[in-house]
Parts: C-alpha cells; sequence; structure tokens
C-alpha cells in the first residue's frame, strides 16, 4: 500500500508515497477512501503529505494508456468523486506540498481547505485538454464553501455564491 495513516492526538497525517510519482489509481484511490472513513470516524483533522519531491503527478497513465476505456473511465469518475469528498470533508484538510503537483494532484489541492508547499522548482498545474475543464472551479483559492445565506448547504450553490463566478452545468458547457 502507498499510504500510510498515523494519529497524533486529534489530527491524522496521511502520508502518500508509492516511492514514484504518488499517481491516483484504482487502489490508490479506494485505499484513500477507506483512510478518510477512519479520519473521519474519529473526527480529526487531516494533514495530508505527499512524498519527498512530489506531493502528486495525477492519475495513474498505465491505466490511461491501456486500452481499456471502461477503466479508465471508473478511475476518473472514482477520482472526481474523491476530490469532492476532500472539498466537503467534514473536518479541516490541509495538504503538505512536498514537491511536483500536477493534474489531479492539482485538484486535490483546490479542494482542501489550506495547502503549505516547500520552496523549490516544482510544477503545479492542471495539463491536457483544457477546452473541457471549467476554470472556475480549477482556481478557487478560497476555503471550504460557506454558505451566508444560511440556507441548507448545496456545495455548488454556496460556492457559486461565495465567488460569485457561473457554474456551468457540464451537459451545457460550450
Amino acid at each position: 500500500m502507498s499510504l500510510t495513516l498515523d494519529f497524533q492526538d486529534n489530527v491524522a497525517v496521511l502520508t502518500h508515497d508509492d516511492g514514484k510519482r504518488n499517481a491516483f489509481s484504482p487502489d490508490a484511490i479506494r485505499d484513500f477512501n477507506a483512510a478518510l472513513d477512519e479520519v473521519e470516524a474519529k473526527k480529526a483533522a487531516l494533514t495530508w503529505v505527499g512524498r519527498e519531491g512530489c506531493f502528486s503527478a495525477g492519475f495513474d497513465l498505465k491505466v490511461m494508456a491501456s486500452g481499456d476505456a471502461d477503466a479508465a473511465a471508473a478511475m476518473v469518475k472514482s477520482g472526481g468523486e474523491l476530490a469532492f469528498r476532500i472539498f466537503t470533508f467534514p473536518h479541516p484538510v490541509v495538504c503538505a506540498v512536498t514537491g511536483h503537483c500536477l493534474a489531479l494532484g492539482s485538484v486535490m489541492l483546490v479542494c482542501a481547505d489550506k495547502r503549505i508547499g516547500i520552496e523549490g522548482d516544482y510544477k503545479y498545474g492542471i495539463q491536457g485538454p483544457t477546452h473541457s475543464l471549467h476554470p472556475e472551479f480549477l482556481t478557487l483559492g478560497i476555503p471550504r464553501f460557506e454558505d451566508p445565506v444560511g440556507e441548507a448547504p448545496d456545495p455548488f450553490q454556496a460556492l457559486k455564491r461565495q465567488c460569485q463566478l457561473p457554474i456551468r452545468n457540464p451537459k451545457n458547457h460550450a
């Protein structure tokens, strides 16, 4: 397993180190969800740490290039669900960014409450075809959404109000 989970009082320290680029493979995504279940059950804050030199390079490219479109689609779907889970996690999430952070890794940073990086010549960002990405989501440098109206939390509507941005429905995206 590429994840280790340790608890120090009411703080969980989740370290992701697959020995390479900390890719989000189907197994890693499953393990992340299991770790988040444990952190949530203990009502702990989460500190997420990458390996030295690389927080995460995103999805597992071996799965993407395997030719199995169903496996790639399932991985992307579960990765998106994991990002949404981080975004809506009921306890604080802090990412300790230990190096390069690309693609889904960068999305995870946006979804966390706080990010702390180290100094160095590291790359951060989203690669690939940007025509299908929603920049209003990817450029949010805000803490977890808060709904100033005080209604039942609908994350997308609260986010839309807080950021004063048009959140587009992906099905209607031109």
